[in-house]
């Protein structure tokens, strides 16, 4: 058979490099910052987060990932609405393949607020 070296189906798939792991995980967390990006343009729809262009999407990916557990008790929580709980929703299902709780959205939302409103 004969191959065309402009031919994408061609008989040599020799010619495919593999991607390094460090090219893997780089990949990966632009797509997590696209994501951020996404839904920070959602929530700046809501009237309490009409700062969250104060703060980048990286530093919102960052307290998202490092929020494992409910932080310290802040003196005035911020209840999230239904709305913002389905975007926080939709944001780690996108993010992370699954949901999370309200109490860890709130730790992340008064992480963003302590940020935005210094």
């Amino acid at each position: 058979m004969l191959c065309d070296d402009n031919d994408y189906d061609s008989c040599n798939d020799d010619d495919y490099i593999e991607l390094n792991p460090d090219i893997l995980k780089e990949i990966e967390h632009d797509i997590k910052i696209n994501i951020i990006q996404f839904y920070k343009e959602l929530l700046y729809n809501e009237p309490e987060f009409i700062g969250i262009y104060n703060i980048s999407s990286f530093e919102i990916l960052y307290i998202i990932e490092t929020t494992h557990c409910v932080g310290k008790l802040y003196k005035k929580d911020h209840d999230l609405t239904d709305d913002q709980i389905k975007i926080y929703d939709n944001m780690y299902i996108d993010l992370f393949k699954n949901k999370s709780t309200i109490d860890i959205y709130n730790t992340v939302t008064n992480k963003i607020f302590d940020k935005i409103y210094v």
